[in-house]
C-alpha cells in the first residue's frame, strides 16, 4: 500500500479510485478518505456487464465534480503491483479519461515496496526513491481513443525505463520535500460543502447506531427487572 502514501505525498493530495472491498481492511483510513474526497470507492460486483466504459466515464465525472480542486491518481493496470514494469494496461479507464477530455501524465516512482511493505510489515528508513514524469498527453492531440491509449502506452514504457535505468540514476536531482516540482498541493477548500455533508451523514449514522444500542440495552435491563 506504499503507492497510496507515496503518490499522495509527491503529487500534492490527489484522489484515488479504489474498490469498496478495500474499506473493511482499513476502516478508519477509508472513512476519512471518503469524507475528504481522496478515495472514490466503487463496487466491482455492481459494475454493469455492458456499458462499462460509459459507467466509468460517468463515475469519474461525478466524483471529480464534487472535488474539482483535486487531481486523480489512476492505476491503469487496474490494480497495484510490485512486479517490475507493472501489469498489462487495461484500456477502459484510459478511454473513459479520453471521453472526459482530461490530460494524463505517467509518474513512476521506484522502490515503493521497500519504503512501505504491508505484507512484511516493514518501513524502509533511508530508502532512495526515484521519480520519473512523462510529458502530458492530451486527448485533443489524439485522433481517437485508441490513439490516446497507444500514446499512453509508449509514455508508460519509456517512463518506467527512465525511472529504473542506470542513466536516470546517474542524473538524480535531490529535492528537499516529497512534492514533485510542478505538482500543486491541494488545499481541499473547493468541495468543502461535500465534505461537511459527508461528515454530518457519518456523525448521524454513528449517533443512530449508538442510540439504537443504548435503547436495546435499556429495554433488556427493564425486562430483567420485571
Amino acid at each position: 500500500w506504499g503507492d497510496f502514501w507515496i503518490d499522495e505525498a509527491i503529487l500534492g493530495g490527489t484522489s484515488f479510485v479504489s474498490r469498496l472491498a478495500v474499506a473493511p481492511a482499513i476502516p478508519f483510513t477509508a472513512l476519512w478518505g471518503y469524507v475528504q474526497g481522496w478515495m472514490w470507492f466503487f463496487n466491482r460486483k455492481g459494475k454493469p456487464k455492458d456499458g462499462w466504459l460509459q459507467w466509468m466515464t460517468e463515475f469519474l465525472r461525478r466524483h471529480h465534480s464534487m472535488f474539482p480542486s483535486k487531481g486523480l491518481v489512476f492505476y491503469p493496470e487496474g490494480t497495484r503491483s510490485q512486479t517490475p514494469f507493472g501489469n498489462p494496461i487495461k484500456h477502459t479507464g484510459l478511454k473513459a479519461i479520453y471521453n472526459l477530455g482530461w490530460p494524463v501524465q505517467v509518474v513512476i516512482t521506484t522502490n515503493k515496496e521497500r519504503f512501505v511493505n504491508e505484507r512484511k510489515c516493514c518501513v524502509g528508513i533511508g530508502e532512495q526513491l526515484v521519480s520519473s514524469v512523462s510529458d502530458a498527453i492530451w486527448p485533443q492531440q489524439c485522433t481517437s481513443a485508441d490513439a490516446f491509449v497507444e500514446a499512453f502506452e509508449i509514455a508508460w514504457t519509456s517512463t518506467w525505463t527512465a525511472a529504473y535505468s542506470a542513466v536516470a540514476c546517474n542524473g538524480l536531482v535531490q529535492r528537499s520535500r516529497a512534492l514533485l516540482p510542478g505538482a500543486v498541493q491541494g488545499d481541499g477548500r473547493r468541495g468543502s460543502h461535500v465534505v461537511k455533508a459527508r461528515v454530518f451523514t457519518v456523525l448521524l449514522i454513528i449517533l443512530t447506531v449508538c442510540w439504537r444500542r443504548w435503547s436495546a440495552a435499556r429495554s433488556a435491563a427493564r425486562d430483567k427487572t420485571r
